[in-house]
């Protein structure tokens, strides 16, 4: 598979572009996915909210690469969730709606690894799995367990199965994905220049605490913010190779709360800003923020490795939230998990 000779790093660049437009945000993944990919017929990218009412497609949908056009049937596709949704089309195009919604729900049901339609086969029109052209369906979920929705990289897929390490690299590259999309949303309204960010820091290029904020003025917090800055200053070196062993050393977040962003001032320096971004999960079961956020995750089917890599915790401190709140959930183990809230 290509991705041995891609730049993974530039999928990672390509989520933390705060500035671009949404479409353009799409359209820069779309672009770098496809280059660690390749499929032959191209890649579409689309954002899904999952409402109470029904699945409902964003406006945004882009394609990168392939002589065909895939956004047209995507944008049927969101008719007729739409149709089903809001009651209105003819009753042929309701039904379809219908059936749609429990593809996709039943599909987001379904481990994380699961890169293609056929490994799971859900219920729904044929034509779903194959694109109309015979061949697989690769689909890249990027679910976000905070009421965000899902990302969805869509396209034609090789005939042969993911290897298991080519299946935990794309379970990184959802991480920084999913980070992304929830940084940019809460820097909606954020003003050009290199102001300390709310309850955050800036950092020089090497790393270097310039000033801090809120609970990132903790001590251990600065030594670990300093850390992550040098390690995504090693991960952009070409030295590294940008390939699988930059991504394992950017992790998704630091201690579950921030992430980190380049930005440069009117002089042309360069900084880090360490910028608050949470998941906003709320668990009504009692469980604490980094409990609860643990238990989306495993839910997803990530490993205790995944989580630590998705909130830049210590594989450990994973393990040991996951346990306490199973205890505190009276089950006994991960497959319960899954099974009870999945």
């Amino acid at each position: 598979m290509s991705h041995e000779r891609a730049d993974l790093i530039s999928v990672v660049e390509a989520a933390y572009d705060v500035r671009a437009s949404q479409r353009d945000w799409l359209q820069g993944i779309c672009d770098a996915v496809y280059e660690v990919v390749r499929l032959p017929m191209g890649l579409t990218a689309h954002h899904l909210y999952l409402r109470e009412d029904g699945i409902q497609f964003a406006d945004e949908i882009v394609q990168s690469h392939g002589d065909d056009d895939l956004v047209t049937p995507v944008r049927q596709l969101g008719k007729l969730l739409d149709a089903h949704r809001e009651g209105h089309g003819t009753p042929e195009e309701r039904h379809q709606g219908e059936l749609y919604e429990q593809l996709i729900r039943s599909a987001l049901a379904e481990p994380a690894d699961h890169m293609t339609h056929s490994e799971y086969r859900p219920a729904g029109p044929e034509y779903m799995y194959d694109l109309d052209y015979g061949v697989d369906t690769f689909v890249l979920r990027n679910i976000h367990i905070d009421d965000n929705g899902v990302t969805l990289l869509v396209g034609a897929a090789r005939p042969t199965p993911y290897r298991s390490a080519e299946r935990h690299m794309f379970q990184r590259l959802s991480a920084h994905i999913k980070s992304g999309f929830r940084l940019r949303s809460r820097l909606r309204e954020m003003a050009p220049g290199v102001d300390v960010p709310e309850g955050g820091a800036v950092l020089d290029a090497a790393g270097k605490l310039i000033h801090a904020e809120g609970e990132a003025k903790d001590s251990e917090a600065i030594d670990e913010l300093c850390a992550a800055a040098r390690r995504i200053d090693q991960a952009r070196s070409q030295k590294l190779g940008r390939r699988e062993e930059a991504l394992a050393v950017w992790q998704g977040l630091v201690r579950g709360e921030w992430s980190l962003v380049d930005t440069v001032d009117v002089d042309g320096r360069r900084y880090v800003m360490a910028h608050r971004n949470p998941e906003g999960v709320v668990d009504p079961r009692g469980l604490s923020t980094m409990e609860a956020r643990v238990v989306g995750l495993a839910v997803l089917g990530y490993a205790d490795k995944l989580i630590a890599y998705h909130l830049g915790i210590a594989e450990g401190t994973a393990s040991s939230h996951l346990a306490h709140a199973l205890r505190k959930l009276k089950l006994r183990n991960r497959a319960e998990l899954v099974r009870e809230l999945g």
